[in-house]
């Protein structure tokens, strides 16, 4: 299975368990000028998730390789509807860093 049907997989399915496994003790998620570590990602993500949310909607895969993912989708953030670009950094083949670009549209 692909990164990318792995990580639609785990986001649609709610899966905190799964997702929690994937990423790896050092991840780090970087959206604008917002940084969280592991847990405190895990700690939103599960937010999101009761309220939910899942995520972007029709996801597109531009880029990936063994470490590298890179996708982009539309969805809702603080009341208007943004195009997200994300990049994936893999090492030892678990989610290490995310970078997060948020477009206005």
């Amino acid at each position: 299975m692909s990164y990318f049907e792995k990580m639609k997989n785990l986001m649609y399915g709610k899966d905190l368990k799964g997702i929690e496994e994937w990423l790896h003790d050092d991840f780090l998620f970087v959206a604008d000028y917002e940084l969280m570590n592991r847990d405190d990602w895990l700690i939103n993500t599960a937010k999101e998730f009761g309220q939910s949310i899942i995520g972007l909607y029709d996801p597109k895969c531009l880029l990936e390789n063994e470490h590298i993912l890179v996708f982009e989708g539309q969805r809702q953030y603080e009341g208007n509807q943004v195009l997200y670009t994300t990049s994936i950094n893999f090492r030892e083949r678990k989610v290490w860093r995310t970078l997060v670009n948020r477009i206005p549209l």
